[in-house]
């Protein structure tokens, strides 16, 4: 999991924007939310969770990563 929390923020750090792999930087926000959760980090779990939600805020909400995001934020933030 480390691993791949470094790669994403790799990732996420890119200033780049109008890139092709830019689908991919919005995705690494939403990975890193569920390896966070998954770790037990609910604070850096809700913060990128929350960023994914921001940079979608104006997506389509039948968005299945939306949903599953907007699911674990009320799972996370109700503990």
């Amino acid at each position: 999991m480390d691993q791949a929390i470094a790669k994403y923020d790799l990732l996420i750090n890119k200033k780049d924007s109008g890139w092709e792999a830019q689908e991919y930087w919005i995705r690494a926000h939403y990975q890193l939310g569920k390896i966070y959760d998954e770790k037990g980090d609910a604070q850096r779990a809700i913060n990128y969770y929350q960023r994914f939600l921001d940079i979608l805020k104006n997506a389509d909400p039948g968005l299945p990563e939306v949903g599953d995001v907007k699911k674990r934020l009320a799972g996370l933030k109700s503990q």
